[in-house]
């Protein structure tokens, strides 16, 4: 805030402007006005009396020189008075017409000069001037400005002239410009609290006329002074204004306005010129002058760059009865003198509006042209060649042009196509090489469209080349292209053509159908035309040309086989392989040192790449793997020209090292094996391939075919013999890998690249016209290959159990439903979709509704496993949907597949022209294919759901299947329109009473466009025409013809709205026209437009088509109506009858309820949701239970899995009790991972990571930490321990927060991957790192986290979730724990069995213990007592179970003590509320109740027996006879004493005659096995044995050691051996040496657990133990 009092407010100007700041401010007021008048205005004006007579001072002068007098001139206007006279300022505006009243001499005197005097003790003054220069009084009064707080030009009648000097000036002194007032500039140094001036602004600021306005805008007032000094601002502005113009208009091309304009002396910025039409002031035009002009020279231009071409647009509105071909005025208005080029009018004689577009895709010409100026009749367009003066085409303009209306054109019947015969009969070297100039004359005008000729320039014919050979479908098309070829002299249209014919060809390898490949014919032309060969283009055209032959050569050489179908004969005449290889590769070599031309590279990057993929991939998928031989020459050519000519080192290096492995070298399988985990699939490949040569081992490996996926291409014969081949191999490698079910992950990767090539494929043989036909045999083979590919995700089941699934499945109930379709089709998903949802919620069924993208993710599979039956609903085959459906084949479920429409046939699409140009062609074409993509899921659905008899018969009469049932279920109506039908009840509502009658016409199918041209709109014209109380509602995107405008003040239109706006708008009417083309397709749509219409209690006019006439009958509740004369006699009865438009009306709308009630529905669905079979009452008590355990079968690891795997054998063996098992386990192998979901999370965790401080860095130091337990196994594969060292952490959904660094940290949280912190161990799942974990955080929802799959064993359904590893003492994971609530919901267990629940955690238990489902435990191993499962620290001290604390090997913190003692706590009131604690043997209910656990019982685990009598025995005689085999079947881990056992073996005496066997739990499948040899003796490490081959492994050994250090629970390994009468070394640690202490006879030799002395001791008695073991003496 600033103190007023100081302030002085100086007004320089008329006393009529005088203005009236704040009262508290000081007033000087500085004006030259005379007379009485002037005080008492001045005092009234400014509040003078208010303000007091000492703070108002008045003095009679004007600013200037001290001792000089100016001239004060007085107007008619007391506003302008002031020191310029009227000659000065009069043109300003002459409309205002000044009088000068007087002219009075007044003395000049400086304004700080008078400031001075006024003796005001002022220190910030307010300054506003309203006359004179007021840039001039501010520069002449510098020493003020200072001191002033704003300088306020608001009343100024000529502010405008200096504005921007003034703004320039004044901003230089520290003043700015506010947002208020543009004339208002304030100090910056001030503080002051206002932004707005105190004047209220008047009449004198808009003097200046608009046209001044626009000059002072425009010119450089500060140019011109530098030139004028001697002259004032306003008499400079003056001469400017009233100079001459210089300029010409030259011409109007019909498009372009031409001329020059010389506006140099208006300022030195670029002009533009603005064209208006005088008849409507429009804009038609605009541009800048900036066009050279040297021409202009010769006249004394002196700026030559003075030319301007300006488009003029289309005129929008043309004056009433202006006609077309008289002249349209234009002012060509340059922008910085405001004149019109030459100082006047120009005028324009209107070209006949119109364009030609150029060829469409069938060599039509389409344009348009707007003649309706000149008549309402049809107009005609004669097409003439002008150089041969020869008609070469004709036709009618009457093709509806929507797109034309936002240009203005208001009869959008203005399209023509015309189909010319330039083609037909003349040779296309006479057409391509020669000029062609087409003039388009309109009929009524004779003008030529556009007002110009059309010629054909080089760009036109390029893509005319392009739509040629798109177009070109017979032998005798491709005739005369070759003809063009040889007669051509056009080398760009030359190397066009082959560039297209490349491309075409290409797509034609990569489909499979090598042999319409058209590279032979276009070689073999070089000799004809030596331009073929001539000059740098036509050169790179036969370089590739020749690279194309090549790789077809090289194809078929290789392929012994016979995977492509590749007839080189055919291709490239009869020239034998050898003479085309030696041809080829002589015309490469010359080549390779042409230049590179950017469209050549453009190729090979997206063709022939491909194809030398397509090569490699047919060379290592061979069954017999051969030399090159004589192609190896070609070979290298190839090679030599991918890395010199194209830079592709990659492909390059591909060829080069096919080359170089044809010499003598070997491949280790270790090499292969890195080469696999490190993914370099070509190595993998060239590796094995290698080695198939020179006759070493070059097994088809499952690794080996998952490399081969890269190069597959997209041809169906690479990705058939590729799927074949994985069918071959992944059964056998499944069952030998038991632990792994990764390669699934390949299979549906393959599946992946295959539907997602395919589309890419078809789009581009689409746009290069390629034919339907093969097209269509390209998408067969494809299908059959996703099929092929879905399917063998789950191809380790066998078909009894599947069948033995489908049958108990159809014993049950189908509550459970699931709706799959397309959520972009939203009419669709109204009917297909929540229609039957509807339907079914309100039959009692459960039912999702899912968009078939979320298909693409695994996450989809918790909807699978939740359904008890699915439909999908019109969607394509897809591989992702094929996946879908495969896997509910696969569980066995009810899969139904539901289409509306003809879809599915090859009568489907209708006529293009029936579209009347709604679509591009290229959609049509797209249409055109698609069948195959529907009939193929049709065919794969159990059962199908059709919505008409017609679909039926056509779906049964295409497959001429009688097997597969076809079910009819109508569309029904929706709530809104059942809602509404309720409302027609009584007799009296079908006549209206009214006189006015409504019309009504809705959009649908694109295909009824041509109907509506041909017969609906004339109908309405002629009804709207004789019947002036009708009015019409078009609902929908309906494009009426112009004629119609004169019907408006009757029309409604209603866009496209919701489907209750669409029922309001169709019930107010009394008749509905719902026209359809006559065709199959529209036989079999639905009757919807008919059904809604009759239960809106409207009268139904229809065409002919079976989706009415089969539910409607003529005159009764419909009328039908085909020609023009029927809908218009139809029309015609029902306006003139009320009786019979009411009689219809009512019949139609008791029939539609009749047909399509909801009990339609109830009645359909019903028969599908109850059980195939009558359910009798069983005579077992039924029972459904779940079971837990980390793996199962047949993933079996550990003695555990075995053990959960007789508990299920034994509930489902059970005489008494009818069990319903479900086993919930996890995948070892995590498969189902989604590289695209992994991929967006890294992205995001990367993200996340570059803008994390990096304060957190103290955290990733690593500390000394206890080691997790291992599994059941040690380095079983979710405990395979990386090298580094890590920690977990807890997270919670809203406040991550990083808990202390503890193995406490035990609790996967909602919605989270877990974060690795140091310290802690990683389980890895897979042979690579697992990329979901990662150094942060990545939101997820749990079906992100978990992917589900199914599959039976014995009867029993195993539910197999897919889990991120995590370290196994984590004993919560909220993921987990959401799937269990919702899938325990779903199932209702009555018991659940948990055994070995590590990964899963105990969330299931917890669930049913919220749940109220009752539980049992069996405790395994003590996982629940300890944080370390088999009480061994990772120092190898034996733990105390009773210590919570005992587990640590280093003195804990407070923190790690108490998560310690919180998991214990969590887990302890887990086991209390379990209904059973089930220990497996009496030793290890000691050690549970020992540790706190109470009410344990004891139910001793089974034994299978390994007797060798129904195995083979050990061979006597063999070489290694004399030597006794042991095996250790443990692994690797501490606790089950393998460090000790390698102690003792190596303490042990040389030469005793034994040898082991060490079962390594961290190997794959067999082919990993290798050996070692400690302190002499021979040890062989072998992977785990499938439990079905374990008593042929027991048959193989004499003896078992089994040191184990920890209480064993059990010791199944000690009993199983035994029983297989192997002599078993047992330590005496839990129950593993009971049976040897509780045997009556010597079985083995019991020994002190961890004691080094006595395993040594017994090893070595073991041979003489053994022999007499074996004789019968012990």
């Amino acid at each position: 805030m600033f103190d007023r009092t100081r302030h002085l407010f100086v007004y320089v100007g008329p006393a009529s402007l005088c203005p009236c700041p704040k009262i508290d401010y000081q007033l000087l007021v500085i004006t030259g006005d005379q007379g009485e008048w002037v005080l008492p205005l001045v005092q009234k004006r400014s509040l003078a009396n208010n303000r007091g007579r000492r703070n108002t001072k008045i003095r009679n002068n004007v600013i200037g020189k001290s001792g000089t007098s100016k001239t004060w001139y007085t107007f008619n206007s007391s506003f302008l008075n002031g020191i310029f006279p009227e000659s000065s300022i009069g043109w300003c505006n002459p409309a205002h017409k000044i009088q000068t009243l007087s002219e009075t001499p007044v003395e000049a005197e400086k304004l700080d000069t008078l400031i001075k005097e006024s003796k005001y003790k002022a220190n910030k003054i307010y300054l506003c001037i309203a006359q004179g220069n007021p840039l001039l009084t501010l520069k002449r009064a510098q020493k003020i400005l200072g001191n002033c707080i704003a300088i306020d030009l608001s009343l100024h009648p000529f502010t405008k002239i200096w504005a921007q000097l003034l703004d320039t000036y004044l901003k230089e002194e520290g003043f700015r410009s506010t947002i208020e007032s543009p004339y208002l500039w304030v100090q910056e140094a001030f503080n002051i609290e206002y932004s707005s001036p105190y004047i209220i602004r008047n009449q004198s600021i808009q003097f200046l006329s608009e046209t001044i306005e626009t000059l002072v805008n425009k010119i450089d007032l500060n140019y011109y002074q530098k030139t004028k000094t001697e002259i004032n601002d306003l008499d400079l502005l003056k001469e400017i204004s009233s100079a001459p113009l210089r300029g010409k208009v030259d011409e109007f091309d019909g498009t372009f306005i031409k001329g020059w304009v010389d506006s140099y002396d208006f300022g030195p910025q670029i002009s533009e010129v603005n064209v208006l039409c005088k008849h409507n002031n429009q804009s038609v035009g605009h541009g800048f002058v900036n066009i050279k002009r040297p021409d202009l020279g010769t006249i004394g231009i002196k700026n030559i760059k003075c030319g301007f071409s300006i488009k003029i647009t289309p005129f929008e509105e043309i004056p009433l009865g202006h006609r077309a071909d008289t002249p349209i005025i234009l002012d060509l208005i340059e922008s910085k003198s405001g004149k019109p080029i030459g100082d006047k009018s120009w005028q324009l004689k209107q070209a006949l509006q119109g364009q030609i577009d150029g060829f469409d895709d069938t060599l039509s010409i389409r344009g348009w042209v707007d003649s309706a100026s000149y008549g309402t009749e049809t107009s005609e367009i004669n097409v003439i060649w002008k150089e041969k003066n020869q008609s070469i085409g004709h036709g009618l303009i009457n093709i509806d042009r929507p797109d034309l209306a936002q240009i203005g054109i208001k009869n959008t019947l203005c399209g023509f196509s015309i189909d010319i015969n330039l083609f037909k009969v003349f040779p296309k070297a006479s057409i391509l090489d020669s000029q062609i100039t087409l003039d388009f004359l309109e009929s009524k005008t004779g003008q030529p469209v556009g007002g110009s000729s059309w010629a054909l320039t080089e760009s036109i014919k390029l893509d005319l080349i392009d739509k040629l050979i798109i177009n070109s479908k017979t032998n005798e098309d491709f005739r005369a292209i070759e003809d063009y070829l040889i007669q051509s002299t056009n080398s760009i249209y030359l190397v066009a053509a082959r560039k297209k014919l490349l491309q075409r060809s290409s797509l034609y390898c990569q489909s499979d159908q090598w042999n319409k490949a058209l590279i032979g014919p276009i070689i073999n032309l070089a000799n004809t035309n030596q331009l073929l060969d001539y000059g740098s283009d036509c050169e790179s055209a036969s370089r590739v040309e020749l690279i194309f032959s090549a790789l077809i050569l090289l194809i078929d050489c290789i392929d012994h086989d016979k995977i492509n179908t590749i007839d080189i004969n055919h291709i490239f005449g009869g020239e034998s392989r050898e003479q085309l290889i030696s041809r080829v590769d002589t015309g490469l070599k010359e080549r390779q040192f042409v230049g590179l031309q950017a469209w050549e590279k453009t190729f090979w990057d997206k063709h022939l790449r491909s194809i030398s993929y397509i090569l490699i991939a047919t060379l290592f998928l061979q069954s017999d793997h051969r030399k090159l031989k004589s192609a190896e020459a070609l070979f290298d050519t190839l090679a030599l020209i991918a890395e010199k000519s194209f830079r592709d080192n990659k492909t390059a290096f591909y060829f080069r090292s096919i080359i170089n492995v044809q010499r003598y070298t070997y491949y280790d399988q270790n090499y292969i094996n890195l080469a696999h985990s490190r993914e370099d699939r070509f190595n993998v490949l060239l590796a094995t391939y290698a080695n198939g040569l020179h006759g070493l081992n070059s097994k088809r490996s499952i690794y080996y075919l998952s490399a081969a996926i890269d190069f597959a291409s997209g041809t169906p014969s690479i990705y058939k013999n590729l799927t074949e081949q994985f069918l071959q191999v992944l059964p056998d490698h499944l069952s030998t890998n038991i632990r792994q079910s990764k390669p699934k992950h390949w299979i549906d990767r393959l599946g992946f690249l295959s539907s997602d090539k395919t589309q890419a494929i078809v789009s581009e043989m689409l746009s290069l016209g390629i034919s339907r036909e093969d097209i269509i045999d390209f998408h067969q083979k494809m299908i059959s290959i996703k099929i092929l590919l879905a399917e063998m995700l789950w191809c380790s089941d066998d078909s009894t159990r599947i069948q033995a699934t489908n049958t108990k499945n159809s014993e049950k109930a189908a509550k459970n439903w699931l709706i799959i379709g397309d959520k972009n089709l939203k009419q669709c998903w109204m009917y297909r979709v929540e229609q039957k949802k509807n339907q079914l919620e309100n039959s009692g069924c459960n039912v999702r509704c899912i968009d078939q993208e979320d298909l693409r993710d695994w996450s989809f599979s918790h909807q699978m496993i939740w359904a008890d039956a699915i439909i999908v609903c019109r969607l394509p085959a897809m591989y992702h949907v094929f996946r879908a459906m495969a896997f509910a084949k696969h569980r066995g479920i009810k899969l139904y597949a539901e289409i509306d429409d003809l879809l599915f046939t090859p009568e489907y699409p209708a006529e293009y022209q029936s579209y009347g140009g709604t679509i591009p062609l290229l959609q049509y074409k797209n249409l055109c294919v698609d069948y195959p993509l529907r009939l193929g899921v049709l065919n794969y659905a159990d059962e199908i759901i059709v919505t008409t008899s017609a679909l039926a018969e056509q779906y049964q009469q295409i497959t001429k299947s009688e097997e597969k049932i076809v079910n009819i279920l109508p569309n029904l109506p929706l709530d809104s329109l059942h809602n509404i039908s309720k409302t027609y009840q009584k007799d009296e509502s079908w006549i209206t009473k009214d006189q006015i009658q409504r019309i009504a016409l809705t959009s649908g199918t694109l295909s009824h466009k041509q109907i509506l041209k041909d017969t609906i709109f004339p109908a309405l014209a002629q009804i709207l025409e004789q019947y002036q109380d009708t009015y019409l509602t078009i609902i929908g995107h309906i494009n009426l013809p112009s004629s119609f405008q004169k019907f408006e003040d009757r029309l409604t239109i209603v866009p496209f709205t919701t489907y209750e706006n669409y029922l309001d708008h169709l019930s107010k009417c009394t008749i509905t026209l719902v026209p359809l083309e006559k065709h199959i397709t529209t036989d079999c749509k639905s009757a919807i437009k008919w059904m809604e219409a009759s239960l809106c209690g409207v009268t139904s006019i229809c065409s002919p088509v079976r989706a009415y006439t089969d539910v409607t009958t003529d005159r009764e509740d419909v009328i039908i109506a085909e020609s023009l004369d029927e809908w218009r006699n139809g029309l015609n009865s029902l306006l003139s009858n009320p009786e019979l438009r009411a009689s219809i009306g009512k019949n139609a709308f008791l029939k539609a309820n009749k047909l399509f009630n909801k009990g339609v529905a109830v009645n359909f669905w019903s028969n599908k949701i109850k059980p195939a079979k009558d359910l009798s009452i069983s005579p077992r008590q039924k029972k459904k239970v779940l079971v837990i355990n980390v793996y199962f079968a047949p993933q079996s690891i550990g003695g555990a899995t075995r053990v959960a795997q007789d508990y299920v054998r034994d509930m489902l063996a059970d005489s008494e009790i009818d069990y319903e098992v479900t086993i919930l386990c996890i995948d070892c192998d995590n498969w189902q991972a989604n590289p695209l979901s992994i991929e967006k999370r890294k992205e995001e965790i990367k993200l996340t990571n570059s803008i994390k401080n990096e304060s957190n860095d103290e955290n990733n130091k690593q500390v000394k930490n206890p080691t997790p337990a291992k599994g059941e196994n040690e380095n079983n594969t979710l405990d395979c321990v990386s090298n580094s060292e890590h920690k977990y952490t807890s997270l919670d959904k809203k406040q991550i927060t990083q808990l202390p660094n503890s193995p406490s940290a035990t609790v996967a949280s909602n919605n989270q991957l877990l974060k690795p912190l140091p310290g802690d161990r990683i389980a890895d799942s897979s042979e690579n790192d697992n990329p979901l974990i990662e150094s942060d955080v990545v939101e997820t929802t749990y079906r992100d986290a978990i992917y589900v799959d199914e599959s039976h064993w014995n009867g029993a359904r195993v539910i197999r979730l897919n889990i991120p590893p995590k370290p196994w003492h984590i004993y919560q994971d909220a993921d987990v724990e959401q799937f269990c609530e919702e899938f325990f919901i779903n199932e209702s267990f009555d018991l659940i069995q948990c055994h070995c629940c590590q990964v899963l955690t105990s969330s299931p238990l917890a669930v049913a213990q919220r749940m109220s489902i009752p539980y049992e435990i069996v405790l395994h191993d003590a996982w629940w007592i300890s944080y370390e499962q088999f009480l061994v620290s990772p120092a190898g001290r034996v733990i105390d179970p009773a210590d919570p604390l005992a587990h640590f090997d280093h003195q804990p913190s407070e923190e790690e003590k108490q998560a310690a003692l919180e998991r214990r706590h969590f887990l302890y009131g887990i086991l209390e509320n379990a209904e059973r604690r089930i220990a497996v043997s009496a030793a290890f209910k000691d050690v549970c109740e020992f540790a706190g656990v109470q009410n344990v019982s004891i139910q001793e685990n089974q034994v299978a027996p390994m007797k060798l009598d129904q195995f083979i025995s050990k061979v006597e005689d063999s070489p290694q006879a004399r030597n006794y085999n042991l095996c250790h079947i443990g692994g690797m881990s501490l606790h089950k004493g393998y460090q000790l056992l390698r102690k003792a073996v190596h303490a042990l005496p040389q030469n005793l005659p034994i040898q082991f066997t060490v079962v390594d739990h961290r190997l794959a499948s067999a082919t990993e096995d290798y050996n070692s040899i400690w302190n002499g003796y021979a040890i062989h490490f072998v992977a785990p044995i499938p439990m079905d081959e374990m008593p042929i492994f027991y048959a193989n050994h004499d003896a078992l050691v089994a040191p184990s250090i920890w209480p064993e629970s059990f010791g199944l390994v000690s009993r199983e051996a035994l029983s297989a009468g192997l002599w078993v070394i047992a330590s005496d640690a839990g129950a593993l040496a009971d049976p040897l202490i509780k045997s009556d006879t010597p079985v083995g030799t019991v020994i002190r657990p961890n004691h080094l002395q006595d395993l040594i001791d017994a090893i070595e008695q073991l041979p003489e133990q053994l022999n007499k073991y074996n004789q019968g003496d012990i």
